[in-house]
């Protein structure tokens, strides 16, 4: 699972595929991002329009923000819903976990320039059933 510091930000890049490995172009998308263990959810569900066969999410530092100081590692969930056609869609969700800097005080301003990239998953479109 890859890990990054608490109110780092991040890039997840997506890639769009149909069962053969031909890039596909999805119609729409949506994502979330939730705590796994508090059930708090971070980031509504967004829309997104992919005009490529990648699309990258930014998720910005305070998505990755500690919610309990107590905790050494908390787990974000990045959960995605791409619709492909008028009545298909593919899920899949994406894992990471946020490490805890106790050296690191709540009052420090943080910047979302640099970064983290949290590099990519890929999206099957379409399964056989």
């Amino acid at each position: 699972m890859k890990q990054l510091n608490e109110r780092t930000s991040a890039v997840l890049a997506l890639s769009f595929t149909d069962l053969v490995g031909k890039k596909v172009v999805p119609i729409s998308g949506k994502y979330q991002i939730v705590d796994k263990e508090s059930g708090t959810i971070l980031k509504v569900w967004t829309d997104f329009a992919p005009s490529l066969a990648t699309y990258e999410i930014n998720i910005n530092e305070e998505y990755n923000r500690i919610i309990d100081d107590s905790n050494n590692i908390e787990v974000r969930i990045v959960s995605i819903v791409v619709q492909y056609s008028l009545n298909r869609q593919t899920t899949s969700e994406f894992w990471y976990e946020i490490i805890n800097l106790y050296n690191i005080p709540p009052t420090i301003e943080t910047s979302s320039t640099g970064g983290y990239s949290l590099g990519g998953t890929a999206l099957i479109v379409g399964t056989h059933i």
